[in-house]
C-alpha cells in the first residue's frame, strides 16, 4: 500500500522474480476492502498516505476478526523513534527505511513469511498435541531462532547504521543509499535533482588552535546552520572531516546555487 505509483513500481520490480501473487492498493480505504476480499499472508504499507494514514489503517485491518494476525511492514522514510514506536504499537511486526536495498526487502519478507507459517503449524499441532508433541517441539524451535533473529536486527544500534554520531546528520553510506533512491526515481520522472557539497574553510586551524573539542562544537553548529536553512524533503549528511553534501530533490543548478549562497551567508 503507496499512494505512490514509483515506489510501487520500485517495490514490484523487487518481487516480480520471487513468484508471489502481488495485489496493489494507493489508499487505506482501498486496502481495506481489498483485505475483507481476500486472503493474504504479508502487507507492506507506507506509513505517510493521504485520507486514511498507514497507523490507522493497520489498525483497521487487525480490529478484523479473520484478518487481526496479517503481518504488516511498514515502508516509510520517516524515521524517528516516535514514528516507528507508533507503528510497532499499531501492530506491526517490522519496519523497512526508506530507500531501502532490495535484499534487505525481500529478507525481511521472506522472515516474517516464515514466521507466519511456523505460527499457522503450531496452531495446528496443539489440536492433536499429544500425538505430535516431538514435531511441535521442533517447530517451536525453528520460531523462537527467526524471532531471536528479528530481535538482533531491530537491536543493533540503529542511529549508529544511518547518522554521523557527532552532528546527528547521516553518514556517508545511508546518503549513498538516498543518492541511489533519487537517481532510479529521477530516471522514471524526468524530473532532476541536485547535489551540493560543501566544507569549512581553515578547519585545522580551529582544531591546531584550540583542540578538537573546540572543532567538535564547530561541526556540530556549521550542521545545525545547514539544516535549518534547507527543506524538509532536503538530505543532509556529513561526509567526511569537515565535508558536508546536500542532496537537493526536484532542483536544479540555479536552485543550488541559490541555497548554497543562503548557506554560505549564514
Amino acid at each position: 500500500m503507496d499512494d505512490s505509483p514509483q515506489n510501487i513500481q520500485l517495490v514490484d520490480s523487487h518481487l516480480k522474480d520471487e513468484e508471489y501473487r502481488i495485489s496493489f492498493s494507493q489508499s487505506g480505504y482501498d486496502a481495506i476492502d481489498k483485505v475483507r476480499k481476500n486472503s493474504f499472508d504479508l502487507i507492506l504499507m507506507d506509513i505517510m498516505m493521504p485520507g486514511l494514514d498507514g497507523l490507522e489503517t493497520c489498525r483497521r485491518i487487525h480490529d478484523l476478526p479473520e484478518h487481526h494476525d496479517i503481518p504488516v511492514i511498514f515502508l516509510t522514510a520517516k524515521i524517528d523513534k516516535e514514528s516507528i514506536v507508533q507503528g510497532l504499537e499499531a501492530g506491526a511486526v517490522d519496519y523497512i527505511v526508506k530507500p531501502f536495498h532490495g535484499a534487505e526487502l525481500l529478507a525481511r519478507i521472506r522472515t516474517h513469511l516464515a514466521l507466519k507459517t511456523y505460527r499457522e503449524q503450531l496452531e495446528a499441532i496443539n489440536v492433536d498435541l499429544n500425538k505430535e508433541i516431538l514435531r511441535g517441539i521442533e517447530m517451536e524451535e525453528k520460531l523462537r531462532e527467526s524471532q531471536q533473529e528479528i530481535v538482533r536486527i531491530n537491536r543493533q544500534p540503529y542511529k549508529k547504521a544511518t547518522e554521523d554520531s557527532l552532528t546527528g546528520l547521516l553518514n556517508r553510506q545511508k546518503m549513498m543509499d538516498f543518492i541511489e533512491y533519487e537517481y532510479e526515481r529521477a530516471s522514471r520522472t524526468k524530473k532532476g535533482f541536485s547535489i551540493v557539497l560543501t566544507d569549512i574553510d581553515f578547519f585545522k586551524k580551529v582544531n591546531d588552535t584550540y583542540g578538537h573539542d573546540c572543532g567538535d562544537v564547530v561541526l556540530k553548529g556549521v550542521a545545525d546552520t545547514i539544516l535549518a536553512q534547507g527543506r524538509k524533503q532536503d538530505q543532509v549528511a556529513r561526509w567526511g572531516g569537515e565535508e558536508f553534501l546536500l542532496l537537493l530533490p526536484d532542483t536544479d543548478g540555479r536552485g543550488a546555487y541559490t541555497l548554497a549562497e543562503k548557506i554560505r551567508k549564514k
